[in-house]
């Protein structure tokens, strides 16, 4: 059966490392939220103007979205106490409690639409990282220095519970010269990166034909070595997407 209670916070921060960090000490409260979304101030902005409508302090650097659900008002109650007071304790602006369903279907609605919203901007590539959850402040610090690096625009948000942070990479006013020289060199230390912190170059995406050249970064040629053989065992002729899984085909 489906929880008798719900309750939605958002926290937003203005610092992205502080709201990850928040994040992380969350869940070693042994506190569980049945969401956990990290979203920058970018990406929320892009979501008001495609709905029209308006987020919590929409100029924050970065929100946390978090929902607790269970069937003891009086538990949730507290635990939703305790997550606010760690997010203030780790600089969040304020804790805001949404309980009007409109607002919080209103909330829910631009956080699904992110990623059409993003669309809307600007021609873009979207990475979807994955690291440890008490990775997550070094990950949205490693995302903005590769982007200064590289000068590249990047919109981040994710499902922070799962350590998973989708960063999109925008073109913007780059000309495509530009864009196409930069992208692979920002893409592949990012995964290095990722996968140094004891991630994987991605989440829930998959891999596929887009990826497939990143896989080195993250495996090695023994177990890379393994799949062929296993892939081998169920398509020996080849007819099961070929060319398509590999880095090397």
């Amino acid at each position: 059966p489906l929880p008798k209670e719900r309750v939605m916070l958002v926290s937003p921060f203005d610092n992205g490392e502080a709201a990850a960090r928040a994040l992380t000490k969350i869940f070693m409260a042994r506190l569980s939220p049945s969401a956990a979304e990290y979203l920058e101030g970018a990406a929320v902005r892009c979501a008001e103007k495609k709905f029209g409508k308006s987020f919590p302090q929409s100029d924050a650097e970065a929100h946390l979205l978090l929902e607790l659900d269970g069937n003891d008002r009086t538990v949730l109650e507290r635990d939703a106490e305790q997550v606010g007071e760690i997010c203030l304790a780790e600089g969040a602006r304020d804790v805001l409690l949404a309980d009007d369903p409109q607002k919080v279907a209103d909330i829910w609605q631009m956080r699904r639409g992110i990623g059409e919203a993003v669309k809307s901007v600007s021609v873009y590539k979207e990475e979807d990282t994955v690291v440890p959850r008490a990775k997550l402040p070094e990950l949205v610090r490693v995302v903005r220095e590769i982007c200064a690096k590289h000068k590249l625009t990047a919109i981040t948000y994710g499902h922070a519970g799962d350590g998973n942070l989708h960063v999109n990479l925008l073109k913007m006013e780059l000309s495509d010269a530009d864009w196409d020289g930069r992208l692979p060199g920002a893409i592949t230390e990012l995964f290095e990166r990722v996968v140094a912190m004891g991630g994987a170059i991605s989440g829930e995406h998959g891999i596929g034909w887009v990826q497939k050249h990143y896989m080195p970064i993250a495996l090695s040629p023994v177990e890379l070595a393994l799949m062929k053989r296993l892939k081998h065992a169920f398509d020996p002729d080849g007819i099961l997407n070929p060319g398509k899984v590999f880095p090397d085909e």
